[in-house]
């Protein structure tokens, strides 16, 4: 049917198919955008309270690390002006990076201060399909004897490219007290893309098995040709396979499901052929 349209309107349905791909690659690209990002706004806690944000920068499956910055401000009767704090404050923080516990003294600014919080659970080789659970606690009291907590109010985000990150907070929280589940795992985009990456290495190692299995069967001398793209594609696949978002050194469940099947049936491939080239060189 399509061969009776004239030239002009399968060039347009063709622009038309372009355009809304191009246009459905964008809105899973702000879909992503928009899931990627951790948002946790914890509750009203008054007019006198600490407004924090944690922004989450980075995260490390292989080092078991997640990494943001810790953002105060002094809200009511907390701020002195300028964001200057009207009395002295003692931040308390599972942080790995830097002291647990850090002083703001008054009449001063709240220096942002750097988080480092450790994963754990989740296993890093079972990419893409990794899942993780990270931990962040804080608390601010009054650094005076009594200790009081100080009102907190929390807003956690981050938009780490190749994850979703779900902040959920504990039962146990209070005005002062804040802890936080941080559940991570890959974006449906990592996930695809190593899923397509995979299958392209077993398609194009197969194709080449498949030649190979030709030229052994029907008798013929393999051609010069046939051992450069082989050797080619045998010391390719390994880069690859490293070009896929954060994938962890060799050993990953998408390795034993793919790259080594595919490496392998490649080496064959190049054996059948060396196999076929020696034993009828002498018969051409």
């Amino acid at each position: 049917m399509t061969r009776n349209l004239p030239q002009a309107t399968k060039f347009g349905i063709f622009i038309a198919l372009f355009v809304l791909s191009f246009i459905a690659v964008l809105l899973l690209y702000l879909s992503e955008s928009n899931r990627s990002f951790a948002d946790y706004n914890s509750p009203n806690v008054g007019e006198n309270y600490i407004d924090a944000t944690v922004k989450i920068v980075n995260i490390e499956p292989i080092r078991g690390d997640v990494s943001g910055r810790l953002q105060m401000f002094p809200m009511g009767n907390l701020n002195a002006g300028a964001n200057k704090l009207s009395k002295a404050i003692k931040l308390e923080i599972n942080s790995s990076a830097g002291r647990p516990e850090r002083v703001f003294n008054a009449q001063t600014v709240m220096e942002p201060v750097d988080v480092i919080v450790s994963i754990y659970d989740g296993v890093f080789n079972d990419y893409p399909f990794d899942r993780h659970m990270a931990f962040l606690e804080l608390e601010l009291k009054d650094n005076t004897s009594s200790q009081a907590g100080i009102p907190t109010r929390v807003n956690i985000w981050g938009n780490v490219p190749g994850f979703y990150i779900t902040p959920v907070a504990l039962n146990e929280n209070t005005e002062s007290y804040l802890g936080f589940n941080l559940a991570i795992r890959r974006s449906w985009t990592s996930i695809i893309f190593a899923i397509f990456i995979g299958l392209g290495m077993w398609i194009v190692s197969i194709i080449v098995l498949i030649q190979a299995i030709v030229v052994y069967s029907k008798g013929r001398m393999p051609e010069t040709g046939m051992f450069t793209y082989m050797a080619t594609l045998t010391f390719a696949l390994p880069a690859i396979r490293n070009i896929q978002p954060g994938i962890p050194p060799l050993g990953t469940l998408s390795d034993f499901l793919g790259f080594f099947w595919a490496e392998g049936l490649a080496v064959t491939a190049m054996l059948i052929v060396a196999y076929c080239w020696l034993v009828r060189y002498g018969e051409s």
